[in-house]
């Protein structure tokens, strides 16, 4: 950790558990924004306008563009599913994998972000219940102290508040 520490990184100790501790978080973030958009409820598009505009990262499908993660998504999906704590929930849904790397977005014809506020509150919801459920089965497994688990996903994800404050920042909109 010292060695860490000198170069200018911040360690983060977190317990041995599948997954890292932002993954486990990020990986079922992605994974419910996938199933929103498979079952038609809204576009890549609008979720991910949605998610930026109450908590800002840039949403989950933004980011998985960048990064080519549809198949890392799926993979971490599946050790969660075969953990001790795991279970049918954590199935990566089909449309990650038929994407495979490919893009969400088409940045030479984006889809329309626009949305009402019954869309904003369908997606926020479910978005929300997973974010939540995951930063807190994090803190409540040990996996991560909480102080440095909302540190992480504010740095991590991108978001403007760390995910236990989060609350706090969906209130003041």
């Amino acid at each position: 950790l010292t060695t860490l520490k000198r170069l200018g990184k911040v360690p983060i100790v977190t317990a041995d558990a599948p997954c890292f501790a932002a993954d486990d978080i990020f990986c079922n973030y992605v994974s419910e924004a996938a199933r929103i958009v498979a079952e038609g409820v809204a576009t890549p598009a609008q979720v991910d306008a949605i998610v930026n505009d109450a908590i800002g990262g840039g949403g989950p499908l933004n980011v998985m563009d960048l990064t080519r993660g549809n198949l890392l998504t799926v993979h971490c999906q599946e050790l969660m599913r075969d953990a001790p704590t795991g279970g049918a929930w954590f199935e990566p849904p089909a449309i990650l994998r038929e994407r495979g790397n490919a893009p969400w977005h088409d940045r030479k014809a984006p889809g329309d972000p626009r949305y009402d506020d019954a869309l904003r509150v369908a997606v926020l919801d479910r978005i929300l219940a997973v974010l939540f459920a995951r930063t807190y089965f994090v803190v409540d497994q040990g996996i991560c102290e909480p102080s440095e688990l909302n540190w992480l996903t504010r740095m991590s994800l991108g978001f403007r508040a760390g995910l236990l404050g989060v609350p706090l920042l969906i209130h003041e909109q």
